[in-house]
């Protein structure tokens, strides 16, 4: 099969350009023969205003002014339907060949910037999507209880509060400390009643059996209730801020009520021997010490008094009647 000869095959779009060329000079001439006429005729007397030219032949004036399109076509040439047809538009008009060449620009300018929008899109979106369930907070799930964890919880918490209650009451007893003002006068004991009870201090200068360095006593007054005779014994202990016992334990005899043992060291009796006073043997060795306990109640040393039925006794079978503080007072 013979291939046509490339210089025979023209497109509509060559044979409008050599067409709309040669009617382009034919028209140029007309438009110069028209001028000529028109200068000849306005040199004679005749007032007739000149006849303006026709509207195509000034579209075609301007059409000529455009640049020559170029004819050869390669051989990878392609050209669109659409291309062609805005290049064929009447080129009468500027306006219309401007609109037709920005067109494309701003078609593609368009389609970049604003994507098109199919309303039908979301008409069919999976029906899973549009119901799709709020994500459960796997935090907030955990913290929830069952009632059985309630119970246990409930039960734990009321065994703390019990053992705390009782580690409280256990410690107050344990710990309870009577002033001088608030224990109760005359204080009746199961084999001893007292009358009278009182505490103070002593310079360690005024006696002789004391340990060595030290400089104040502490000591206690107590008075025997002639109102009901009673026999038995009494022991004395001294205790410091730290629980630890001071010097020597003290022990008086009690007969008919009245104090036997005259002859117990750093002790002194009245005339009657109804009344004893007890001092330690061991006391605070700086008076900056004692100026310090003055001044500062948290560090209250203490006295303990015991009744037994004899001096004979054994330790265990002493019972507490007076737990107090040492007064701040020095005699």
């Amino acid at each position: 099969m013979s291939q046509p000869d490339p210089q025979k095959q023209h497109s509509a779009r060559d044979l409008t350009s050599h067409i709309d060329e040669d009617d382009l000079w034919e028209l140029d001439d007309d438009w110069t023969d028209a001028d000529s006429s028109t200068s000849s005729e306005g040199s004679t007397d005749d007032d007739t205003p000149p006849i303006p030219p026709a509207p195509e032949s000034v579209s075609s004036y301007r059409a000529a002014s455009l640049p020559e399109p170029t004819t050869e076509i390669g051989e990878h040439d392609t050209f669109e339907p659409d291309t062609l047809l805005d290049h064929e538009i009447d080129t009468g008009s500027d306006v219309m060949v401007a609109e037709s060449q920005t067109k494309p620009t701003e078609q593609a300018e368009t389609s970049v910037d604003t994507p098109p929008s199919h309303p039908a899109a979301k008409e069919n979106e999976p029906a899973e999507l549009a119901a799709a369930p709020e994500p459960v907070n796997e935090k907030n799930k955990g913290n929830k209880l069952n009632p059985l964890e309630k119970v246990s919880l409930s039960l734990v918490a009321a065994a703390f509060l019990g053992a705390a209650i009782w580690a409280y009451l256990w410690l107050y007893d344990q710990n309870i400390i009577e002033d001088e003002g608030a224990i109760q006068l005359p204080l009746q004991g199961e084999f001893i009643s007292i009358s009278d009870f009182s505490t103070h201090w002593v310079s360690a200068s005024q006696f002789k059996e004391i340990k060595m360095g030290a400089k104040v006593l502490p000591a206690a007054s107590m008075t025997l209730d002639d109102a009901s005779p009673s026999s038995g014994a009494l022991r004395i202990y001294f205790r410091n801020v730290n629980g630890d016992y001071i010097g020597d334990s003290i022990t008086l005899t009690v007969r008919d009520g009245q104090f036997t043992n005259s002859n117990q060291p750093n002790t002194r009796f009245d005339n009657d021997h109804r009344t004893a006073t007890v001092i330690a043997s061991d006391g605070f060795h700086q008076e900056g010490d004692f100026n310090a306990y003055v001044l500062d109640e948290q560090m209250a040393w203490k006295i303990q008094v015991l009744e037994a039925k004899t001096s004979a006794a054994a330790g265990k079978d002493f019972e507490e009647i007076i737990h107090t503080k040492v007064g701040r007072q020095r005699k």
